[in-house]
């Protein structure tokens, strides 16, 4: 009966991993498109469909990615995925219905926004002051902003929020929102992927203080890419934050069987379980950008209470902090 129920919800457990993230370095990945022939925008389009096991392209050490390097694979990669924007623009018009398919991602708001906060209160200390703005002055980017759900809470902190999605959908529903509250009236939505937002940013002005990603890397193509682009963006010293799914027995059983075939949480079909990421993973991608974590922690939902708690348990949903490396100065 669980193997009919499998078939009929079109389900496989996804026992090898696909490689979707570029290992190795730049050098041998320009000689690996020279001798195949094949452009680096083919082949990061379609390096998901590399498996681990069967692949000796790329070492599995991460060798760190020069600024230089990052913009020349900012011109010929995309993070996006068009079917992942097609997904939720279908979702667009429930992003702010508290009793939507967005009803976790409200409930998150009140462990997410807390640990943004303090985490840059504690990284920052000596120039941050306290009060109802605590994080007046700084820049704040949101990437993969959605309707604006975590936007809009970092802005009525003081923050000078800049909110970036490919959906064009989820930025008119997010403008439309902000406009009627004066604290998130100015927090400046742009539709638009994160590598063509860093291509644009060329000034040390245009940096964030710190980066948001929440909920957003396991529907990305090319991770590496997606966080690499993201550390481009932070001023030396900025604090990167991530939520997101890890890739577990564990998580495809809650996340997917459960949250999308069972109880219905989600829209089934929401998560792509062959995309979600271990911590170690992006840690090791965070560091080959140039950013050292901080912080991992675990973190579950309560449906019954509609509420997100801390646990050392890692094997399903996390955080992470990291932080940009101080650069030498010329």
């Amino acid at each position: 009966c669980l193997i009919h129920f499998i078939k009929r919800i079109k389900l496989c457990f996804p026992f090898q991993r696909k490689l979707t993230a570029i290992n190795g370095d730049f050098h041998s990945f320009c000689l690996f498109c020279h001798y195949t022939k094949m452009s680096s925008s083919k082949l990061l389009g379609n390096i998901g469909k590399i498996n681990l096991g069967t692949s000796t392209i790329f070492p599995k050490t991460f060798i760190r990615i020069s600024p230089s390097k990052m913009k020349l694979l900012q011109r010929n990669a995309s993070t996006m995925n068009k079917e992942e924007v097609d997904k939720f623009s279908k979702m667009a018009a429930d992003w702010w219905n508290p009793e939507g398919v967005c009803k976790p991602l409200h409930s998150m708001n009140k462990v997410r926004v807390p640990f943004v906060r303090d985490r840059i209160l504690m990284h920052n200390k000596p120039t941050m002051s306290s009060g109802a703005e605590p994080l007046k002055g700084l820049k704040i980017l949101d990437v993969g902003c959605g309707g604006g759900i975590l936007s809009e809470p970092l802005a009525r902190l003081g923050a000078n929020v800049t909110a970036v999605d490919a959906c064009k959908e989820n930025i008119e529903i997010a403008k439309l929102h902000s406009s009627k509250q004066k604290l998130t009236k100015e927090i400046n939505y742009q539709c638009i992927t994160v590598e063509e937002f860093a291509e644009s940013c060329n000034d040390e002005s245009d940096k964030f203080d710190a980066i948001v990603a929440s909920e957003i890397i396991e529907h990305v193509d090319n991770p590496q890419l997606f966080i690499s682009s993201m550390s481009t963006l932070l001023k030396d010293g900025g604090s990167l934050f991530i939520t997101t799914l890890n890739r577990t027995t564990r998580s495809w059983v809650v996340a997917i069987v459960g949250a999308e075939y069972i109880v219905g949480l989600l829209p089934k079909g929401t998560h792509d379980w062959n995309k979600f990421l271990k911590p170690e993973e992006i840690e090791e991608m965070c560091d080959a950008a140039g950013l050292g974590t901080r912080l991992v922690n675990g973190l579950t939902y309560i449906p019954v209470m509609n509420q997100w708690i801390w646990i050392p348990d890692k094997s399903v949903n996390f955080a992470l902090h990291a932080v940009k490396y101080e650069q030498e100065k010329k």
